[in-house]
């Protein structure tokens, strides 16, 4: 923090009394560079011109992705086991003697 100009207060040539000050208050950020804040005349003002990075102790470097790693081996597939036509043919034979023996 600051203080720029003078310290004493003017005297106004209106109203003959001493109210006038043309000193300013100057507040800078350490954490934002860049955002200074002013106040002179009962008014504040605000001003950012900075890259929207805060200040951090440690520089940035921006660091390699890492490495990609191989893929495992593939699990062996196998056919979905599926009936086959002399199996369907025992088990209509089957059925159909059940349905049979139901009957009788």
């Amino acid at each position: 923090m600051r203080f720029f100009g003078t310290d004493k207060n003017f005297e106004d040539p209106k109203t003959k009394k001493a109210t006038q000050n043309y000193g300013c208050v100057v507040v800078k950020s350490n954490w934002w560079p860049g955002a200074i804040s002013f106040y002179a005349n009962n008014k504040s003002y605000m001003i950012y011109n900075g890259d929207g990075l805060k200040k951090d102790s440690k520089t940035f470097y921006p660091v390699l992705p890492p490495t990609m790693h191989e893929d495992k081996a593939e699990k062996k597939t196998y056919d979905e086991p599926n009936p086959t036509e002399n199996w369907l043919r025992k088990k209509a034979e089957l059925d159909l003697k059940k349905k049979k023996d139901v009957e009788e």
